[in-house]
């Protein structure tokens, strides 16, 4: 029995050091949201216009199209090496819908980074304080007859509190999201939820580009690294996510 205290010992010893590494990431990882956070609080806030959430609904292309040179200077910068800590307008955005079919209608409200969702009046749910909403959409988009609440939110950590058996290592970087929910009954239940976007979202929109019937999600898309860059993205969900068609 002796002679295994010191290999026990040992691995008590291992185990406290990377449990110790693991809670100074992430504590600065919170700090760092937090400082992000902070300076996007601290943008002018920007309306977005009624006829423009109509004209994305309808045709979603054309609107980004549209926003390509208007949107050139509100794009996001990498500041001190951190991506989306440039963007120069906070948006602000309300829209109504009736997504869990009830015949009551519920607002949807976008204001310094956070959504509320409430019904005449009562708030029936919030977006964590941990994320930064930078939009939203509502819509069909997997195709299967019932409107979601699409959003697209920046936050740190490619994963939620439970990551893929076969990834090693969390990426504690601050990136772009896309998060699609469904309204059951007043609770909002996750449906689908990116990890790390390869390229973060500025725009997205929902609309039958090809008329066939279905809605495609067009996307106005840059680099974390690059404030120049956009391209539009269209993506169609093929039922376990979504698969670029340009």
């Amino acid at each position: 029995m002796k002679s295994l205290k010191l290999p026990l010992a040992v691995a008590t010893i291992v185990l406290f050091v990377f449990l110790g590494q693991l809670t100074a990431e992430s504590a600065q990882a919170t700090n760092d949201f937090a400082a992000f956070k902070n300076k996007m609080s601290a943008l002018p806030a920007k309306q977005e216009s009624v006829a423009r959430m109509a004209m994305s609904s309808i045709m979603p292309l054309v609107a980004i199209n549209n926003q390509l040179q208007s949107d050139k200077d509100n794009l996001l910068v990498p500041i001190n090496g951190d991506p989306g800590a440039g963007i120069k307008f906070k948006r602000i955005k309300t829209q109504y819908g009736d997504l869990n079919k009830d015949g009551m209608v519920e607002k949807y409200s976008l204001q310094d980074g956070q959504l509320v969702i409430s019904i005449a009046g009562v708030t029936i749910w919030e977006s964590p304080e941990n994320w930064w909403v930078d939009s939203f959409v509502l819509g069909d988009a997997n195709n299967d007859g019932t409107s979601d609440l699409n959003l697209s939110v920046w936050k740190v950590g490619s994963f939620g509190p439970c990551k893929p058996f076969w990834v090693q290592e969390e990426d504690l970087s601050i990136k772009n999201h896309l998060f699609i929910f469904n309204l059951v009954g007043n609770t909002v239940k996750p449906l689908w939820q990116s990890s790390n976007l390869d390229r973060p979202n500025y725009e997205i929109c929902l609309g039958d580009m090809d008329g066939d019937g279905k809605n495609e999600l067009v996307t106005l898309e840059g680099d974390y690294a690059d404030r120049q860059h956009r391209q539009i993205g269209v993506w169609q969900w093929n039922r376990w996510g979504f698969s670029r068609l340009r």
